[in-house]
């Protein structure tokens, strides 16, 4: 009867916790792993953050001043070769000896493997969490993709079949690089240049205006052929 009541009271009070792989674009892959464990230990939300430590001009927005590290979320939890359902005909049939023999991987290798396998690789995943259930969230509503930064497998006498593991994952900060932005820079690093040579011109004497209109086509021709900009026109 104990036993009865310990095993429903670890399935009723399992936590919601899934990784999801993510694609290249940010989106889960249609035929990504997704990894969930039988029960959660414990877990830890940290947020921090910087703040500069320069003293700041009374009147502006302070909030510009502290800037939100990478969110870091921690995790002890479970995976067990045992039945957690009455649905798990499958997952029970691979763990068993019978399974295992005909080479079937049991639930907690299959666990230790895709989570090595996600580690090694610095696999982007989407984190879902008992107080996240739609996943984390860019403040464009793209899901925030996080990495697994360190995991720990101990092993004892007493885990039996069982897997536990600690993990650590950390959140990746997306930011959009504007294109357009890469061609200001450059021709403005051009027009400084001619800038530059036309106050040179002017002050020896030099006829700047004409200097500076021939030498800031050159430097605007260079750029393009040889810049970041001339793979762009290329491609066109």
């Amino acid at each position: 009867m104990t036993s009865l009541r310990s095993a429903a009271n670890a399935l009723f009070s399992k936590q919601s916790f899934k990784l999801v792989e993510l694609d290249f674009d940010g989106a889960p892959k249609l035929a990504g792993a997704i990894f969930e464990c039988d029960a959660v230990i414990n877990e830890t939300y940290s947020k921090s953050l910087a703040v500069t430590t320069y003293p700041v001009e009374d009147g502006t927005d302070i909030a510009e001043s502290a800037r939100v590290n990478n969110f870091i979320y921690s995790l002890s939890g479970i995976t067990s070769d045992a039945s957690m359902s009455y649905f798990n005909l499958l997952e029970d049939v691979a763990s068993s000896s019978l399974g295992q023999l005909f080479g079937a991987a049991s639930k907690s290798q299959r666990a230790f493997d895709q989570l090595n396998k996600w580690m090694d690789a610095g696999q982007p995943l989407q984190l879902i969490t008992k107080f996240k259930k739609d996943g984390y969230k860019t403040a464009q509503n793209k899901v925030l993709p996080f990495v697994i930064e360190s995991l720990t497998i101990p092993r004892d006498k007493d885990l039996g079949s069982a897997l536990r593991y600690s993990m650590t994952l950390r959140s990746i900060n997306l930011v959009s690089i504007n294109q357009a932005s890469l061609i200001d820079v450059t021709f403005g690093i051009a027009d400084k240049g001619a800038k530059q040579l036309t106050s040179n011109n002017a002050s020896s004497g030099v006829n700047g205006g004409g200097s500076a209109a021939r030498t800031q086509a050159a430097l605007r021709d260079r750029a393009v052929q040889t810049g970041p900009i001339s793979s762009i026109l290329q491609g066109l």
